[in-house]
């Protein structure tokens, strides 16, 4: 199957950083779907891909958000209260990557 591509819709790698109130709080406690427009659709913990994460999975230090929404909701993600460091909008997908797991 091939890659396909939604007009006005993307994804991004969002980090939960270390320090973040959400850390050992469930994902729902962010509201982060109300208050950006954007979703999470997957966390990447270490190994482990946690796909449609429901809203009592609690989130872990260094995990990776996976935000499906328009360029303005995964901003607003960005800007969101725990969120790590945003690669911008130069970067590549491999540096975007690297760099969002980065302090």
């Amino acid at each position: 199957m091939a890659a396909w591509t939604v007009p006005g819709l993307g994804s991004e790698p969002v980090k939960v950083a270390p320090g973040s109130a959400y850390v050992d709080r469930p994902l729902g406690h962010t509201r982060a779907r109300t208050r950006t427009g954007a979703s999470v659709v997957a966390i990447v913990r270490g190994e482990d891909v946690i796909a449609s994460p429901g809203p009592d999975q609690v989130l872990r230090p260094a995990d990776v958000l996976v935000v499906v929404g328009t360029r303005e909701g995964i901003d607003r993600r960005h800007r969101h209260p725990g969120a790590g460091r945003r690669c911008p909008s130069t970067c590549t997908p491999r540096q975007r990557w690297a760099r969002s797991w980065s302090a």
